[in-house]
């Protein structure tokens, strides 16, 4: 989800491998992405998963991210969607599954169920409140500090709202337009895995011109998960020269506030706990059915000391 063709229109600033280049530094993490992408990119959604059947294949990937990050001394600060997810969002999420119902046809639907990217797909788009839940118990067991968006504010704006010079890891391309300086986004590229591309948003406005406020209108035009499919007949290759001359509607108005309005980071109301690693593992073990010896192996590995 994002702008539609964003990646198309815009490069990135610059391409690194991995996270090392980034030691010391401050990420602010789009929660609800990073969880999508933890089960998405599983080699299998059936695979694991604790004794009561609940799968835990998203907080592997998750934990094993974070302690390669926790290793290069880099502190995390995580944002989630607010469950009361806002109304324009609740609209196109249910858009894009009436599609996706519509082209699984019966003709298709064997098919299709046989693909293991179409299982991804199944898995990421079924999130519940448990796989949130135990992300976030995940994150005071390691001391990381998260909050919730308020009620109607998409989690990537917080991010944009925080990261004050920080970067912003999400999948998502509304960061940027919402005003982050530094995003960072994984590649497309499967060859390419762990490859990491940092959008600079002060080197695409002067690249092409622009200020942010024009950045939101291509945006809006492009079309965005508030106005999906954008303006008819206007894609990446006729944008640049239309944006400027093409007056908004009072729906793409609507829209163009809500990138623009300010975020009350006032109102955030902030989890922090001690970290608590002894107290993780034996969660993890307990209730998560996790292998005591592989998992203080894998912590070790990464955190000398820590168990």
């Amino acid at each position: 989800m994002g702008i539609n063709k964003f990646r198309t229109l815009f490069q990135p600033t610059a391409t690194i491998k991995g996270f090392r280049t980034l030691k010391d530094a401050t990420i602010v993490v789009d929660g609800s992405g990073e969880i999508h992408r933890a089960i998405k990119g599983t080699q299998s959604v059936n695979q694991l998963t604790s004794a009561d059947g609940e799968r835990t294949q998203h907080i592997n990937v998750i934990l094993a991210n974070i302690l390669e990050r926790r290793q290069l001394n880099i502190q995390e600060i995580w944002i989630f969607d607010n469950p009361e997810s806002n109304v324009d969002k609740k609209e196109e999420l249910e858009a894009r599954r009436a599609t996706r119902a519509i082209s699984s046809s019966k003709a298709r639907a064997a098919e299709l169920e046989s693909l293991e990217f179409f299982k991804f797909e199944k898995a990421s788009a079924e999130l519940n409140a448990a796989d949130f839940h135990k992300v976030q118990k995940l994150l005071n067991y390691l001391g990381i500090r998260w909050t919730t968006a308020p009620k109607d504010v998409e989690a990537e704006k917080v991010c944009a709202a925080l990261a004050d010079g920080k970067y912003v890891l999400s999948g998502d391309t509304d960061s940027i337009v919402y005003g982050a300086e530094l995003t960072l986004m994984r590649s497309f590229d499967r060859a390419k895995k762990g490859e990491l591309q940092i959008y600079q948003l002060s080197a695409i406005l002067n690249e092409y011109e622009i200020t942010r406020e024009e950045l939101v209108r291509i945006s809006i035009l492009l079309g965005t998960d508030f106005n999906k499919g954008g303006r008819r007949g206007i894609g990446p290759k006729k944008v640049m020269g239309l944006y400027d001359s093409t007056e908004l509607t009072p729906e793409e108005q609507r829209v163009y506030n809500l990138f623009m309005d300010p975020v009350d980071l006032k109102s955030l109301k902030w989890n922090e706990h001690a970290p608590d690693i002894a107290g993780m593992v034996d969660w993890l073990v307990q209730d998560l059915s996790f292998k005591r010896d592989r998992l203080v192996k894998l912590i070790e590995k990464r955190i000398p000391g820590a168990t």
